[in-house]
Protein backbone atom coordinates (compact mmCIF):
# COMPACT_ATOMS: atom_id res chain seq x y z
CA UNK A 1 0.00 0.00 0.00
CA UNK A 2 1.10 3.50 -0.53
CA UNK A 3 -0.17 6.81 0.91
CA UNK A 4 -1.25 9.61 -1.66
CA UNK A 5 -1.93 13.23 -1.03
CA UNK A 6 -4.94 14.56 -2.41
CA UNK A 7 -5.24 18.36 -3.27
CA UNK A 8 -7.96 18.69 -5.76
CA UNK A 9 -10.57 16.83 -7.67
CA UNK A 10 -9.67 13.44 -5.72
CA UNK A 11 -10.32 15.44 -2.36
CA UNK A 12 -13.96 14.58 -0.38
CA UNK A 13 -16.83 16.29 -2.06
CA UNK A 14 -14.95 16.92 -5.54
CA UNK A 15 -15.78 15.44 -8.85
CA UNK A 16 -12.99 12.69 -9.00
CA UNK A 17 -13.28 11.72 -5.44
CA UNK A 18 -15.90 8.54 -6.62
CA UNK A 19 -12.69 6.95 -8.00
CA UNK A 20 -11.57 6.39 -4.50
CA UNK A 21 -15.47 5.77 -3.73
CA UNK A 22 -15.36 2.96 -5.82
CA UNK A 23 -12.46 1.55 -4.89
CA UNK A 24 -13.33 1.17 -1.07
CA UNK A 25 -11.63 -1.52 0.32
CA UNK A 26 -8.72 -0.88 -2.22
CA UNK A 27 -8.28 2.82 -0.60
CA UNK A 28 -8.43 3.50 2.92
CA UNK A 29 -9.01 7.18 4.04
CA UNK A 30 -5.77 8.70 6.56
CA UNK A 31 -6.44 11.74 7.17
CA UNK A 32 -5.83 15.61 6.26
CA UNK A 33 -2.41 17.55 6.25
CA UNK A 34 -0.16 19.93 5.45
CA UNK A 35 2.89 19.85 3.06
CA UNK A 36 5.64 22.29 4.18
CA UNK A 37 5.83 25.30 2.28
CA UNK A 38 8.03 24.50 -0.75
CA UNK A 39 4.82 24.55 -3.21
CA UNK A 40 2.26 26.61 -5.29
CA UNK A 41 -1.10 25.99 -5.93
CA UNK A 42 -2.89 27.29 -9.77
CA UNK A 43 -5.75 26.78 -11.58
CA UNK A 44 -7.66 27.97 -14.86
CA UNK A 45 -10.94 27.43 -13.18
CA UNK A 46 -11.80 23.98 -13.04
CA UNK A 47 -9.15 22.08 -11.15
CA UNK A 48 -5.87 22.74 -9.37
CA UNK A 49 -2.27 22.36 -10.65
CA UNK A 50 0.36 21.86 -7.67
CA UNK A 51 4.33 22.55 -8.24
CA UNK A 52 7.35 22.92 -6.91
CA UNK A 53 8.35 26.47 -5.41
CA UNK A 54 11.24 25.70 -7.33
CA UNK A 55 10.34 23.66 -10.50
CA UNK A 56 13.00 22.41 -12.72
CA UNK A 57 12.62 22.64 -16.61
CA UNK A 58 14.16 20.61 -19.45
CA UNK A 59 16.23 24.09 -20.65
CA UNK A 60 17.13 25.29 -17.14
CA UNK A 61 15.42 25.65 -13.56
CA UNK A 62 12.93 28.35 -13.24
CA UNK A 63 12.83 30.21 -9.29
CA UNK A 64 9.75 30.62 -8.16
CA UNK A 65 9.58 32.47 -4.41
CA UNK A 66 7.08 32.70 -1.68
CA UNK A 67 6.30 28.71 -1.52
CA UNK A 68 3.82 27.77 0.85
CA UNK A 69 1.86 24.46 2.51
CA UNK A 70 -1.07 22.96 0.46
CA UNK A 71 -3.80 21.64 2.39
CA UNK A 72 -5.39 18.01 1.47
CA UNK A 73 -6.22 14.51 2.35
CA UNK A 74 -4.08 11.43 2.51
CA UNK A 75 -5.46 8.27 1.14
CA UNK A 76 -3.90 4.27 1.41
CA UNK A 77 -3.96 2.83 -1.96
CA UNK A 78 -3.22 -0.28 -3.51
CA UNK A 79 -1.07 -0.96 -6.41
CA UNK A 80 -3.45 -0.79 -9.14
CA UNK A 81 -5.52 2.15 -7.69
CA UNK A 82 -2.14 3.88 -7.97
CA UNK A 83 -2.01 2.71 -11.31
CA UNK A 84 -5.60 4.21 -12.13
CA UNK A 85 -4.26 7.98 -10.27
CA UNK A 86 -1.22 7.69 -12.31
CA UNK A 87 -3.61 7.61 -15.71
CA UNK A 88 -6.06 9.84 -14.92
CA UNK A 89 -3.07 12.63 -13.73
CA UNK A 90 -1.12 11.52 -16.95
CA UNK A 91 2.34 10.55 -14.93
CA UNK A 92 4.35 11.35 -17.26
CA UNK A 93 3.67 13.52 -19.19
CA UNK A 94 1.45 16.23 -17.73
CA UNK A 95 2.30 15.04 -13.82
CA UNK A 96 4.87 13.34 -11.92
CA UNK A 97 4.23 11.21 -8.83
CA UNK A 98 7.65 12.18 -6.16
CA UNK A 99 7.31 11.42 -2.26
CA UNK A 100 7.10 14.08 -0.46
CA UNK A 101 6.74 14.82 3.72
CA UNK A 102 3.59 16.16 4.54
CA UNK A 103 2.46 16.93 8.35
CA UNK A 104 -0.98 15.44 9.78
CA UNK A 105 -3.69 18.00 11.23
CA UNK A 106 -6.21 15.82 12.14
CA UNK A 107 -7.46 17.68 15.51
CA UNK A 108 -8.27 15.49 18.04
CA UNK A 109 -7.60 12.20 16.14
CA UNK A 110 -6.04 8.89 17.49
CA UNK A 111 -4.74 6.95 14.83
CA UNK A 112 -3.13 9.91 12.97
CA UNK A 113 -2.72 12.06 15.42
CA UNK A 114 -2.47 16.21 14.17
CA UNK A 115 1.58 16.74 13.79
CA UNK A 116 2.66 13.47 13.03
CA UNK A 117 4.51 13.36 9.87
CA UNK A 118 4.30 10.71 6.63
CA UNK A 119 6.05 9.89 3.57
CA UNK A 120 3.23 10.03 0.83
CA UNK A 121 3.22 10.50 -2.47
CA UNK A 122 2.21 14.09 -4.16
CA UNK A 123 1.17 14.81 -7.80
CA UNK A 124 3.25 17.27 -8.76
CA UNK A 125 2.37 19.46 -12.48
CA UNK A 126 5.44 19.91 -15.10
CA UNK A 127 3.75 22.34 -17.21
CA UNK A 128 3.80 26.28 -17.98
CA UNK A 129 2.27 27.47 -15.21
CA UNK A 130 2.35 31.47 -16.17
CA UNK A 131 -0.82 32.20 -17.88
CA UNK A 132 -2.60 30.10 -14.10
CA UNK A 133 -4.11 32.18 -11.69
CA UNK A 134 -2.12 31.37 -8.31
CA UNK A 135 -4.00 29.99 -5.36
CA UNK A 136 -1.52 31.32 -2.30
CA UNK A 137 -4.42 29.91 0.36
CA UNK A 138 -3.12 26.50 -0.90
CA UNK A 139 -6.32 25.13 -0.51
CA UNK A 140 -8.33 24.35 -3.46
CA UNK A 141 -11.98 24.02 -1.32
CA UNK A 142 -11.38 27.01 0.70
CA UNK A 143 -10.94 28.76 -2.99
CA UNK A 144 -13.81 27.44 -4.47
CA UNK A 145 -16.14 28.15 -1.53
CA UNK A 146 -14.56 31.77 -1.76
CA UNK A 147 -13.91 32.32 -5.12
CA UNK A 148 -11.24 34.00 -4.07
CA UNK A 149 -8.69 35.13 -6.85
CA UNK A 150 -5.71 35.14 -4.47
Amino acid sequence: MREVFAYGTLLSGEPNHSILEVLLGKTQFVGTAITKPEFRMFTQGWFPYVTWERKVSSHAAVAHKNGYPIHGEVYSVDAATLASLDRLEGVPHHYVREQIEVTMTNEGATINPSGQSRAVDIYLYLGDTSRLREITSGNWKENKTTGSAD
